[in-house]
């Protein structure tokens, strides 16, 4: 369930719902922040938010979300790679750039 609300709010935001994308999404962040802030990133990164992805990236960070073994191959997050914040969050997980 938690994984269907972030694939619901990028799906309604690629397709131009935006407005109900964010209901989505706020929805995901109320019930599951604490558990897959990871996986919420996803939906930031793919609106190119970049801001607000590494706030959740950083917030998995904090929670030692498992997913994070992923950061560096993870496609989802490839509107990331360039950002300066990118490599810093590599080496914060001990990850080589």
């Amino acid at each position: 369930m938690p994984g269907r609300i972030v694939g619901t709010a990028q799906a309604l935001d690629a397709l131009g719902r935006h407005q109900q994308a964010e209901q989505a999404i706020a929805l995901g962040e109320q019930k599951w922040g604490n558990a897959m802030a990871y996986q919420i990133s996803y939906f930031y990164a793919g609106r190119k938010d970049a801001d607000q992805a590494f706030s959740w990236l950083e917030r998995a960070y904090r929670q030692h979300d498992g997913g994070l073994v992923n950061v560096k191959v993870d496609t989802r997050l490839r509107n990331l790679w360039q950002d300066p914040r990118y490599a810093a969050l590599l080496r914060k997980v001990n990850l080589p750039e």
